[in-house]
């Protein structure tokens, strides 16, 4: 349960990062990478104390992670305005679904977002 609860409340944050521009892979995929990256250095903590004394890994890792999954904060190129945009224009669309387009509308519009993001 609390597994779950972490779940969510971290899909949360994910989600109002996406709604203003600042995520640069889909949403699901940030979320696994987040909580996978927490996951092992709590378990390198945890298992291998000898080998991280400081717990500098945590920070190290933190930032790693978000430099892979998050646009630079004060981006003022339009090249890295357009994957932004298509990140957030899809996670706004996935969080409320347009009520006129069909699942499998909505579906094929969400792939044909992902998809073009990499290639901006």
């Amino acid at each position: 349960m609390a597994v779950r609860e972490s779940h969510e409340l971290l899909a949360g944050v994910v989600d109002r990062v996406a709604r203003v521009g600042r995520l640069r892979v889909p949403k699901e995929v940030a979320v696994r990478t987040i909580m996978s990256a927490n996951t092992g250095v709590a378990l390198a903590l945890i298992t291998r104390p000898e080998m991280y004394p400081d717990h500098s890994i945590s920070a190290e890792v933190r930032d790693i992670t978000f430099t892979g999954i998050l646009t630079p904060q004060d981006s003022t190129t339009p090249d890295d305005a357009r994957p932004s945009a298509l990140a957030t224009i899809s996670a706004t669309v996935e969080a409320d679904p347009p009520s006129d387009l069909t699942a499998a509308e909505l579906g094929l519009f969400v792939e044909w977002l992902r998809r073009l993001a990499p290639r901006l």
